[in-house]
């Protein structure tokens, strides 16, 4: 009845909010300001490895992201952030961080093509933090030889310019995807050319211009 889908909600919002202060405790220390909306490395315990790597937790928060609405969406998306920022050290191949990669660049891409759950602010604001994220943990030399990455910088373009026309809508979000187009830009000096997607340097640096 309508009281037991009422106890799931609450119990799917509750089990996000429990994971999230999981995710987001300063484990080591370092974090001063725990008020602060920017995430760093997240150093989760080693004995987590095999749980975060299953292909099935970063799954289990792309579909309660999208088949909820805030502030269930918004809180997975949280999640998803802190679990794109955990430490290289943790995964035992830099094949098994590609995969990783590939697994929330394949999501990101799907979000940015449906737009599915944007219509809410709670949603893109997080979505926004999500892709600033991203190119923070990320090297471009890892992002371009991802599959799909020419489709996701040229979604991203999209996303962006949209965003500018609709700045009050995106006030509060829009320094996260300058963040993103910075980090991108300051980065391709240090990236080869003849690796990942083919002409990936340039389609960047169209993609900047029209940024």
């Amino acid at each position: 009845g309508t009281m037991e889908v009422s106890k799931e909600i609450l119990l799917g919002e509750n089990a996000l909010k429990l994971s999230l202060k999981c995710l987001s405790y300063d484990f080591i220390g370092t974090n001063p300001d725990e008020s602060s909306e920017d995430v760093g490395t997240i150093q989760i315990p080693t004995s987590w490895r095999e749980m975060v790597l299953d292909p099935s937790t970063l799954k289990l928060f792309f579909d309660f992201y999208k088949s909820t609405e805030p502030p269930r969406s918004s809180l997975a998306m949280q999640n998803i952030i802190l679990l794109s920022s955990i430490r290289r050290s943790i995964f035992p191949r830099d094949s098994d961080r590609a995969t990783y990669l590939q697994s929330l660049m394949d999501f990101l891409r799907d979000i940015l093509s449906t737009q599915q759950g944007l219509q809410h602010q709670e949603n893109y604001h997080e979505f926004c933090r999500q892709l600033g994220r991203l190119k923070a943990n990320y090297q471009l030399n890892e992002l371009v030889r991802v599959e799909g990455y020419l489709d996701w910088v040229e979604s991203v373009t999209n996303f962006t310019l949209k965003s500018f026309q609709q700045w009050q809508w995106s006030l509060n979000s829009i320094h996260y995807l300058l963040a993103l187009w910075g980090r991108l830009i300051s980065a391709v000096p240090y990236v080869r050319s003849d690796i990942g997607a083919k002409n990936h340097t340039q389609r960047l640096q169209e993609c900047v211009q029209l940024v």
